[in-house]
């Protein structure tokens, strides 16, 4: 008796002891290590509560989610007030996009510490599987511009034989800024990887001082999103429409497409933008600045860490006039672009772009001769998020443009100051 009583006593010492490392290894993450062990008391224990929760707990870290339903559906039969288990199966049913089910069984756990997170999970549910979703931004701001029309700093041009004096006197301007952007996503029942995107945006600015830069801006773009093993393909529609000076100045309209994909997964990500689009200006006197455009942009998105991230980007723009014999209309556009953006403390980040443009015009002017024009932007912003749904930011740009016909070349900065609120 003596025995036998020994031999239990030291098959429980070895349970408790097997069991103890189980459990430390799966605390520590080491859940491959904890399975075996997980497994092997469950083999000699079938109806130990704790071993078999385990088990499935580890199958689930591990991914093996068909194995670990069926095992914590035993166990729910078994006692379905137990809130634990309910909790992995709900999350098992979750990562198995049975969010219905998942949903159901979440909703089921109530008094219990689990109960914070379940909420959770079913709020990721409901926007997972609506079929429509909407964000909207609204922004006010100041912009201070110290050159709001683009006055040259070269104090002549070379016009044939003559010599020209250009008008060097540059004015600023403080602009009180709105905007409103839009946006809706509507799921395509029955495709999982299909979703029709609508975006809205809305601009209006208006000078303190002078009104001749006063505008509204306003665009569309509706078009599908296809989603596939990391693939994005974007086919859109795109309209806008400006006012100027109080004036309706021009209206677009076209067809874009965006492609994107992680050669990388979450560290590298490259993608191409091409848009085919017509601007029609609406004033008489405007009409020649009627044009045909050609944009094609390829872009590097590197996120070096959870804090750093760079894009670098390079596009080709062409503009094509429709008639007329203006010079200042036909371009070709080399842009290259690099930005970094720093999470810092505090919801914070800061972005830093620069960014240098190569504009040739495809016709002399008679009398000036070849235009080029070099372009280059230097920006630095500053923006801390609050309570969630505000942001407010500082930016700085400065813009030198260097043109071979000293009345086009330009300088100027602008600093800008937002609030912003997310819907």
């Amino acid at each position: 008796m003596k025995f036998i009583y020994l031999l239990f006593l030291i098959a429980v010492e070895l349970f408790a002891s097997m069991m103890s490392e189980a459990v430390s290894l799966y605390q520590h993450e080491n859940y491959i290590q904890a399975y075996e062990r997980f497994y092997l008391l469950h083999v000699k224990h079938k109806e130990d509560r704790l071993v078999t929760l385990y088990l499935a707990k580890s199958l689930y870290n591990l991914g093996e989610y068909e194995e670990a339903e069926k095992i914590l559906l035993s166990l729910y039969e078994k006692e379905k007030t137990d809130n634990e288990v309910k909790f992995f199966l709900a999350k098992v049913l979750y990562e198995e996009k049975q969010y219905k089910k998942a949903k159901e069984m979440f909703a089921k756990i109530k008094n219990t510490p689990y109960e914070v997170q379940s909420k959770e999970y079913v709020a990721k549910i409901d926007e997972m599987t609506a079929l429509h979703k909407y964000f909207f931004l609204v922004s006010l701001g100041m912009t201070y511009d110290d050159n709001i029309r683009n006055n040259t700093f070269e104090p002549t041009t070379t016009h044939g034989s003559l010599i020209l004096s250009n008008d060097t006197y540059a004015v600023s301007d403080t602009f009180f800024e709105k905007m409103l952007y839009a946006m809706h996503k509507y799921k395509i029942p029955g495709h999982a990887a299909l979703s029709w995107d609508d975006t809205i945006l809305l601009y209006h600015r208006n000078g303190l001082k002078y009104t001749d830069q006063n505008m509204f801006y306003s665009s569309l773009s509706s078009g599908l999103n296809i989603r596939k093993n990391g693939f994005v393909l974007e086919p859109k529609i795109l309209l806008s429409d400006l006012r100027y000076a109080s004036k309706h100045y021009m209206y677009s309209y076209g067809v874009g497409i965006k492609m994107s994909k992680y050669i990388v997964t979450n560290v590298l990500q490259v993608g191409l933008n091409i848009v085919l689009k017509k601007e029609k200006f609406i004033q008489k006197e405007d009409k020649t600045k009627d044009d045909n455009i050609v944009f094609c942009k390829v872009k590097l998105l590197h996120t070096m860490t959870t804090n750093d991230i760079f894009q670098y980007s390079v596009a080709f723009q062409k503009f094509r006039k429709e008639f007329g014999n203006r010079v200042d209309i036909s371009r070709n556009e080399q842009i290259y672009e690099f930005q970094y953006r720093r999470k810092l403390p505090i919801e914070s980040m800061l972005t830093l772009q620069t960014k240098y443009e190569k504009r040739k015009f495809t016709e002399d002017d008679v009398s000036l001769g070849n235009r080029e024009d070099t372009r280059r932007f230097y920006t630095g912003s500053l923006s801390k998020r609050f309570q969630k749904v505000y942001d407010i930011s500082l930016k700085y740009v400065y813009l030198n443009n260097s043109s071979s016909i000293s009345a086009y070349s330009y300088k100027k900065s602008t600093v800008n100051l937002a609030l912003s609120r997310y819907f």
